[in-house]
């Protein structure tokens, strides 16, 4: 019985099947939030950014919460992936003044291995800055203003100080306060509609960055039975085919999330050379889930060379 509860300690998803099947189980629980319960897809996301910022599934799911279309975490789980990162040195908060005048101020402090010292990182957020954004009258900014500006000032610190640690995500406290998107997508792609029986060569990072400033062109690739199967550590999905279009969009769902925590363009590149025969597959089997994900990967390739 004792090893069999040790294994249990352990137990993560380390597969696509494994998470999947994890998803799904975990769905039907009430250990779990409203917001995910009965939607395994869901799941199987949050699971997976968890897994980017070193959180277990189990703790993702408790910390990790999508609001007003954004993916967030609670300000106390930020600051606690950011305690454990080796550089951190420490983390002083307080309110200064009262009323209309008064201020949250964050100072986070990390390690610069190269020089040695200390750098510190100060962030404020104001009642006027509040004021201005029109979150005063909200209901948590009117029952608990001082704890409000914390965790907006608490924010900008620690995603300034530790972005290594955060990977973009912003506090679930500052993502209530933004206000709901209508349009889904204002990025204009234009994409060649004829098509040649051809072999798309991804030989190279020449290839790979012509791949994301254009759409490729169409291939036949002979497909099997086998399952898909990711590996969700490697950022790659085994040598397996895509042959149904749920694999397919499960392929999607996973590189765009990969491709959110990438900071560099080689970084993003790298999925492409990691998974290679899987993006001709998905053509095959499905070319507007393919056509999506070109567009998608295009965009935040022009946002990480703006910086």
């Amino acid at each position: 019985m004792t090893n069999e509860l040790q294994k249990m300690e352990g137990m993560t998803p380390s597969t696509f099947n494994e998470a999947k099947e994890f998803s799904e189980l975990v769905s039907k629980s009430d250990f779990v939030p409203v917001n995910y319960k009965g939607k395994p897809a869901d799941i199987l996301i949050c699971i997976q950014m968890g897994h980017e910022v070193g959180l277990k599934p189990i703790q993702a799911l408790q910390n990790i919460a999508v609001i007003n279309g954004k993916p967030s975490l609670y300000g106390d789980s930020a600051i606690a992936l950011c305690r454990v990162n080796p550089d951190f040195a420490g983390i002083e908060e307080k309110i200064i003044g009262s009323g209309a005048e008064r201020k949250a101020v964050c100072t986070v402090q990390r390690l610069v291995k190269a020089t040695n010292k200390i750098e510190k990182t100060i962030r404020e957020f104001a009642w006027s800055d509040a004021t201005r954004a029109g979150l005063t009258n909200r209901g948590p900014w009117k029952s608990y203003p001082d704890r409000m500006l914390q965790m907006r000032a608490r924010g900008f610190a620690l995603r300034d100080a530790f972005p290594d640690s955060l990977k973009g995500l912003i506090t679930k406290e500052e993502a209530e306060d933004f206000p709901q998107e209508e349009q889904k997508n204002t990025v204009e792609i234009e994409v060649t509609t004829e098509k040649k029986q051809t072999e798309t060569n991804f030989s190279d990072d020449a290839e790979v960055t012509k791949l994301l400033n254009h759409r490729s062109e169409g291939t036949t690739i002979e497909q099997t039975e086998e399952p898909l199967d990711v590996d969700i550590a490697d950022k790659s999905v085994k040598d397996t085919d895509i042959t149904t279009k749920e694999q397919a969009e499960s392929f999607y769902d996973l590189v765009k999330v990969w491709a959110e925590t990438c900071e560099n363009v080689e970084e993003l590149n790298n999925i492409f050379k990691n998974n290679k025969e899987q993006f001709k597959r998905l053509q095959n089997v499905d070319e507007e889930v393919y056509n999506k994900l070109l567009s998608n990967l295009k965009t935040k390739k022009g946002e990480l060379n703006n910086g």
